[in-house]
């Protein structure tokens, strides 16, 4: 009998941030900790962020080179098409005189 009134006061004296949790929640919590490692992302540990973070690469600074190969293959297209409008308004007009 006196287990009894012990686990009733037990579920009675929770918190209510705890109300929602089952009495095999807390066995995750220990797991928890190794998961999420605080914006480490894909599941790491915080040892692996850190080994995975800031690392050398030894074809130094490749995304720059490749974001400023890409913006000048952008801007030359945009100038291709600038010119034929130019150049096509230009005939229309001569067309027209």
């Amino acid at each position: 009998m006196s287990t009894i009134l012990q686990n009733l006061t037990l579920k009675h004296s929770k918190i209510m941030s705890e109300s929602h949790l089952d009495e095999y929640e807390h066995y995750n919590f220990d797991q928890d900790k190794y998961l999420s490692a605080g914006h480490s992302g894909k599941q790491r540990t915080k040892q692996e962020a850190r080994e995975h973070q800031n690392r050398e690469d030894p074809g130094g600074h490749t995304r720059k080179l490749v974001t400023k190969m890409q913006n000048t293959e952008a801007h030359k297209k945009e100038e291709v098409k600038e010119d034929r409008k130019r150049t096509s308004s230009k005939t229309e007009e001569e067309t027209k005189s």
